[in-house]
């Protein structure tokens, strides 16, 4: 087989291209998982300047791995109709 010179220009921006896609994809999870750790300092720092922080970081500390937000939505309710059947305490 004979490669000539369009025909190899043409195989070298191809592989160029699927490499530009390749590392724009590795980009994107990389700043999705670098905004996801942010939300969650945030979140912790907001939390801890509220009064209830303490129970708010327990309450996180119960959420599973990969929770689904169906999952989470329980939690919170069992928790607070744990929280106001105790007397708020």
């Amino acid at each position: 087989m004979h490669f000539d010179f369009a025909s190899s220009l043409n195989i070298v921006s191809t592989v160029t291209l699927i490499g530009a896609f390749v590392f724009t994809g590795l980009q994107v999870r990389a700043a999705n998982r670098a905004r996801r750790e942010q939300a969650a300092v945030t979140v912790i720092e907001t939390a801890a300047l509220s009064e209830n922080s303490a129970r708010f970081l327990e309450l996180l500390s119960e959420i599973p791995d990969n929770a689904s937000a169906v999952a989470i939505e329980n939690l919170t309710q069992r928790r607070s109709a744990r929280f106001f059947c105790s007397g708020f305490g």
